[in-house]
This record gives C-alpha cells, sequence and structure tokens, in this order.
C-alpha cells in the first residue's frame, strides 16, 4: 500500500482512491490523482503541476476545502 500520491505518478500505473473504507474511483494515476477528486475525497486543496522533467506533482495550497 501506497500513501504518497506524487510517489504513485512515478511508479504505479494503476491506483486506488480510498474514502471512508470505499474505492472512490480506480485507474491510471493521472486519471484518478486529479485535484477534484482529492478536494472531494480528502477535504485537501492542491494543485497539480508538472516539474520540468515532465512529472506530474500534487501541491498543497494550504487551504482546505469549503
Amino acid at each position: 500500500m501506497l500513501h504518497d500520491l506524487n510517489h504513485a505518478f512515478r511508479i504505479a500505473d494503476h491506483v486506488l482512491l480510498l474514502g471512508e473504507g470505499r474505492v472512490i474511483a480506480q485507474g491510471e494515476p493521472a486519471a484518478v490523482l486529479t485535484p477534484d477528486l482529492i478536494r472531494a475525497t480528502y477535504g485537501v486543496v492542491v494543485e497539480r503541476v508538472v516539474t520540468a522533467s515532465g512529472q506530474p506533482v500534487l501541491v498543497s495550497t494550504g487551504r482546505a476545502a469549503r
């Protein structure tokens, strides 16, 4: 089991997004680990940016979803 979402972009070809004991979404990391799904599932606001090497990274904005 992996809890570092950014690490999942580097090593996984399939992920499960779990919330409150159930599967919220599954599939390729880029399709599942979206700012909207992260906010809806965990109440955390993130932005997805792409590094100079082309790697996607989730960055917390420091705000809680309302």
